[in-house]
């Protein structure tokens, strides 16, 4: 689940280990035998990028009030370079929750490689709240630096309790009950509908980290519905809150501690040659006895704000991309340039309400994953495995800033975690890396488990998702999608 300071960077969720039992999502699979055809989408030429076309789909507010409100949805499209051998349209999700998958593809299309441009009109998505789509608004500021993240005491416990049902009383009156139905009921319904609008056949998905999860939803409802399914950097939703927090916690700080056995080693990193965790666990420790100052934001910034922005930022990818210039390569300045006095580098950055964006991925992170600890002793215990797991991150990683951010929050009627039942899907690929920081390759396998004719593409290496980092990757899931071919079973990509 991404963080934060960059919309493009929105591709983050945690893992897991544990598993909790559920039942399937209550709709029925497949589509009503009476539901109306929905019309065709119209496209035009985007104002601010003229080369993408641009459209606006109308869904309902509430999938199971039909003839109710509506909501809009903003897509953009790169047309094929290739008509006369163009397979079809290939919708992107790329993650978050809160990742803005239209204004990628807008944006950043280079995240696509030429191949698949050439093949497919490239359709991409802002999931109801994010993007141009229609947001979720909220009266007050979406963080709060003098409350704990983590708090350690009752006092700060319920001050953060009191913070986040502030907050959500706020939402709830400025955007109703729009606010309760920015999760994956409705939005694995409004794919259908884009899926039906765009009238070019069975579904092609690509779907990175919370996409994943997304993706094999709509195989779940829909599985004959679907020409291909490729899933990157892989999210189970079946698993308990303590089993994700706790390997989560650990890709986390596997993926700290690789990036600082590089920086020792490496001429591009400024602290080479240096105690690198004993700088770090230094800089924590100062920074929680008196807060360093940011000149970017104001105030001063903890070690345990340090610690959860270098997790949700720096240390998705290890080179920058296509979804931002952030990595591995920019944590090593920011320490530096902290123990100089300024940590504006690893400040928390937020928008102002009523239209912060962050308003939108919480509202849909508390219905996908409402927390389940009820009470202060509970709380401590997660927080406190957490920080034994990953001490130099300080358990920091996103589930735990799902339970804090989510105490409080209102709960979902609908949408209980379980396990996928997938029948009648084709064969589809799953792609995870072995240190990825986010989606443990755990989790990877046990969503395996649950898609039937499924093959794993491991990717042995380093940061979130593969798609965007790795040849080897790309050309696999570029040749499922045009060809339908599958990697063989084992196959291990090593770049």
């Amino acid at each position: 689940m991404v963080r934060r300071t960059n919309a493009r960077l929105a591709l983050i969720l945690g893992i897991a280990l544990a598993l909790v039992p559920g039942g399937p999502l209550a709709q029925a699979k497949g589509p009503s035998a009476k539901a109306k055809q929905r019309p065709a989408l119209k496209w035009e030429a985007c104002e601010d990028a003229p080369a993408v076309q641009c459209s606006t789909l109308r869904v309902p507010l509430d999938w199971s009030r039909p003839k109710g409100p509506e909501v809009s949805l903003a897509l953009t499209r790169l047309p094929a370079r290739d008509r006369e051998r163009r397979v079809g349209s290939l919708l992107f999700n790329c993650g978050g929750p809160g990742c803005p998958g239209a204004q990628i593809v807008k944006l950043a299309p280079d995240v696509f490689t030429p191949r698949l441009r050439e093949r497919f009109d490239i359709v991409g998505f802002d999931p109801r709240a994010t993007g141009e789509s229609t947001p979720v608004r909220c009266g007050l500021p979406s963080f709060d630096p003098s409350i704990p993240r983590y708090p350690g005491n009752e006092a700060d416990f319920q001050r953060l309790l009191d913070f986040n049902r502030a907050l959500a009383r706020s939402c709830m009156e400025m955007t109703g009950p729009y606010l309760m139905h920015v999760a994956s009921p409705d939005v694995v319904r409004d794919i259908e509908a884009i899926r039906a609008g765009l009238r070019d056949g069975k579904l092609n998905w690509l779907g990175l980290s919370y996409g994943t999860m997304l993706g094999a939803l709509y195989a779940e409802r829909y599985p004959t519905r679907i020409r291909t399914l490729a899933l990157d950097g892989l999210l189970d939703r079946g698993l308990s809150e303590p089993g994700m927090l706790g390997a989560e916690a650990r890709a986390a700080e596997d993926g700290f501690e690789r990036w600082a056995a590089w920086c020792t080693t490496s001429p591009e990193c400024p602290l080479q040659g240096q105690d690198v965790l004993r700088i770090w666990d230094d800089l924590i420790a100062a920074a929680n006895r008196a807060p360093i100052p940011a000149s970017n934001v104001g105030r001063g910034v903890t070690g345990e704000e340090i610690q959860n922005n270098t997790n949700s930022n720096y240390l998705l990818f290890t080179r920058p991309n296509a979804f931002g210039q952030v990595s591995w390569l920019s944590i090593g300045p920011a320490i530096v340039k902290a123990l100089n006095g300024d940590a504006s580098d690893f400040a928390t950055l937020t928008g102002e309400p009523p239209t912060d964006p962050a308003y939108g991925e919480r509202a849909i992170e508390c219905l996908e994953f409402p927390v389940q600890a009820g009470s202060f002793a509970e709380f401590m215990g997660r927080t406190r495995i957490a920080r034994i797991i990953a001490p130099h991150l300080g358990g920091a990683n996103q589930t735990g800033r799902l339970i804090s951010k989510c105490l409080g929050w209102p709960r979902p009627q609908r949408n209980p975690r379980h396990f996928l039942d997938i029948e009648g899907a084709p064969p589809s690929v799953l792609v995870n890396a072995t240190h990825d920081p986010s989606t443990s390759y755990v989790w990877a396998l046990s969503v395996q488990a649950q898609i039937p004719r499924s093959v794993l593409l491991t990717r042995d290496g380093d940061g979130h998702t593969s798609y965007l980092s790795s040849s080897c990757a790309q050309e696999a899931i570029d040749r499922y999608l045009i060809e339908r071919v599958l990697p063989d079973p084992g196959t291990v990509c090593l770049d």
